[in-house]
């Protein structure tokens, strides 16, 4: 009884004790969309890298502390603007198996279909000062102090995973409201089911402008000029899994994705809708090469969210799709080019190009 006394408390200090490792990430990226055509989006370009590090304390085997920095440097004369860096703080709780709970800086990977979300551009910085402008009076524009803010989010993240079927639900602050703007924050959630023939899954994003402390000391608030607003976007996608061997998968994207925003700076807010559908095919899980078709409603250019990759904005479009992964150990080399035919301007040829090289690693320091 003694021993078996012993060796359940050696059991018990091991499991709790203290951890503390290092975790380093570097990622170059070049992003680059070129759209002749295009009614309503401008083309745009970023070179540069993505590095953060932070230390991970785990004074517990369900709590983590996360403390660091994630910073970005452009390639191009972009020196003025575009260099920046953020402290990274986050306690992390797993109440659970498969259950975390995240308070600081979350993690902005959360798979969101590019209507609602353009996620690679993200990576690499927001534009939320041209989002904030860009249904509001000229008049009433802000200057929110950088054209290109931080890759980062801050608020709190639920994530509930099981074999099957995942769950994510987050709040993401981007702005206090001041004298000189609104509030802002983003509100997701999102849930995913995963079989060997079909994944299903359903998007939602609320973006929300408010706040009332400085209304009535503000002309542009108190005219209407920068009212309270709340964009919307919600998707049903899935993934048909026909085929899948050796070194061939066969997968059919269909989406079906609806937003509620104002579509220019006169307009109330009003729904906006389309359906995608195509084919790829992934060969060595490395080669992809597919077809998309934007079929919007009537066939007719409109925003579906404030953040969409620029093919969704626009009217029926055809896309040709070319990527290609690799993964080398801690280093993985991601490539895409896409090929956009929109059929009001067919004999504009559009392309996205998005292209990342990640190294990450992690290093134990105390603890396991």
């Amino acid at each position: 009884m003694l021993t078996l006394g012993l060796s359940l408390l050696a059991a018990t200090s091991t499991a709790a004790e203290p951890r503390l490792s290092a975790a380093f990430a570097v990622m170059p990226v070049l992003l680059d969309y070129e759209l002749p055509g295009h009614p309503n989006t401008l083309g745009r370009g970023h070179v540069g890298a993505i590095a953060e590090g932070r230390l991970i304390w785990g004074p517990h085997p369900q709590v983590d502390l996360e403390l660091g920095v994630i910073g970005r440097l452009p390639f191009a004369l972009d020196l003025e603007d575009e260099p920046t860096a953020l402290p990274i703080l986050a306690i992390v709780a797993r109440p659970a198996p498969g259950l975390s709970l995240r308070f600081g800086s979350l993690d902005p990977r959360h798979g969101y279909h590019p209507a609602l979300l353009d996620e690679p551009r993200f990576a690499y910085g927001r534009n939320v000062e041209e989002a904030y402008n860009r249904f509001i009076p000229a008049e009433a524009a802000r200057e929110l102090g950088t054209a290109l803010f931080p890759p980062a989010e801050h608020g709190a993240q639920l994530v509930a995973e099981a074999e099957l079927v995942r769950a994510e639900l987050f709040l993401d602050w981007q702005l206090l409201e001041t004298e000189a703007h609104r509030e802002k924050f983003h509100f997701g959630v999102l849930g995913e089911v995963r079989t060997r023939w079909l994944e299903l899954g359903l998007q939602f994003r609320l973006t929300h402008y408010g706040g009332q402390l400085f209304t009535k000391g503000d002309p542009l608030r108190n005219a209407q000029l920068d009212p309270v607003r709340q964009p919307e976007t919600a998707a049903i996608v899935a993934r048909l899994l026909p085929l899948r061997i050796d070194w061939l998968r066969v997968v059919v994207p269909l989406a079906l994705i609806g937003g509620h925003l104002r579509q220019d700076r006169a307009d109330p807010e009003r729904w906006h809708w389309g359906f995608e559908a195509g084919l790829d095919t992934i060969l060595f899980d490395a080669l992809t090469i597919g077809y998309r078709a934007w079929l919007p409603r009537d066939g007719e250019a409109g925003f579906l969210a404030e953040d969409s990759e620029p093919v969704y904005n626009q009217g029926t479009a055809h896309r040709l799709h070319l990527a290609l992964s690799q993964r080398f150990g801690d280093l993985t080399i991601d490539g895409a080019l896409d090929l956009v035919v929109p059929e009001a301007a067919s004999d504009k040829v559009q392309y996205l190009t998005v292209t990342r090289v990640r190294y990450a690693f992690d290093v134990a320091i105390l603890g396991r």
